[in-house]
């Protein structure tokens, strides 16, 4: 919470991760706020943006093991990060963390990435959602991920 208390403290907005659930950011979100006030500030809460990893295929069933060929070797490789304050960051299962990622963030058909994506904003308050695209590894399936994203999933949130 250092971090999110930084921020409020200058009346940053956040960024928050792929690894909290939409009622965790919603947690942060909220004490963002009440520090900010604090300190003269009057954070909109809509400013906030949450990251997602997110991936778009004809079944849940498909999306779900197009990530899962590559996601833990990606994760695990991240072990090794050290962060800003010289801090180890948190020892995670690439295998478990990436099954946490999998059901929790839109990747399956466009409804279900929706309904995802619908709940994240509504649960946290954020409404802008940065999504992770390349996660399948491969640069045509990342490209195909960003049209379907973009003509299937998208427009469906704008209204």
């Amino acid at each position: 919470m250092a971090t999110v208390e930084v921020a409020a403290a200058r009346g940053a907005s956040l960024l928050l991760g792929m690894h909290a659930a939409p009622a965790e950011n919603r947690g942060m979100i909220e004490h963002h706020a009440a520090v900010a006030a604090r300190h003269g500030h009057r954070p909109d809460t809509a400013e906030h943006a949450t990251a997602h990893l997110a991936f778009v295929a004809d079944t849940d069933a498909d999306a779900r093991a197009a990530l899962h060929r590559s996601l833990p070797a990606w994760l695990a490789a991240t072990a090794g990060y050290v962060r800003i304050d010289g801090s180890a960051g948190p020892r995670r299962d690439p295998e478990h963390y990436a099954q946490q990622l999998l059901d929790r963030h839109p990747v399956g058909t466009p409804d279900l990435c929706v309904q995802r994506l619908e709940k994240a904003a509504a649960t946290s308050g954020a409404r802008r959602l940065m999504l992770m695209v390349e996660a399948a590894g491969d640069p045509d399936r990342t490209l195909d991920n960003i049209h379907r994203l973009g003509t299937q999933v998208l427009p469906r949130l704008r209204r």
